[in-house]
């Protein structure tokens, strides 16, 4: 048996970064790695919708491929001082597995690395009351 688990909803293709326009809450931070979400405006793209949904925004950038201990526990503690509602990130998978650990110890801050390693123990990840239900998913391409 296999089975791969996430703690949230991941959005993608045309049009995805327009959904963050649609959250509510007062916090948002953006978890990003090294440049090129920013080269390319799409971290502008990302604050300025988060910003339209009347968010306070801060980033953490310069997560780094295969992200360390150290870069975890840094966005870990950058969340507990900005308290964010959202935790957004883009770009490749090393942000996306930061940010769901940096999450796990934001959340869970008594947690260990040792505890998250043990296969089916990582904490669930309950949707806010506030939170939009995810769209419908996109008809198949013909």
């Amino acid at each position: 048996m296999n089975r791969f688990t996430l703690p949230r909803d991941l959005y993608h293709g045309e049009n995805a970064l327009d959904a963050l326009k649609t959250l509510t809450g007062k916090k948002a931070i953006v978890v990003v790695g090294g440049g090129s979400m920013k080269r390319f405006g799409f971290l502008d793209k990302v604050v300025n919708n988060l910003k339209e949904a009347g968010m306070e925004v801060t980033v953490f950038e310069g997560v780094e491929p295969d992200p360390s201990v150290e870069t975890v526990m840094k966005g870990a503690e950058a969340m507990r001082q900005f308290q964010p509602d959202w935790i957004v990130s883009i770009g490749g998978g090393s942000p996306i597995d930061a940010a769901k650990a940096m999450w796990a110890f934001y959340e869970y801050p008594d947690t260990t690395f040792e505890a998250l390693c043990i296969p089916f123990n990582f904490p669930s990840a309950p949707r806010p009351s506030s939170a939009p239900s995810p769209p419908p998913p996109a008809p198949p391409p013909r």
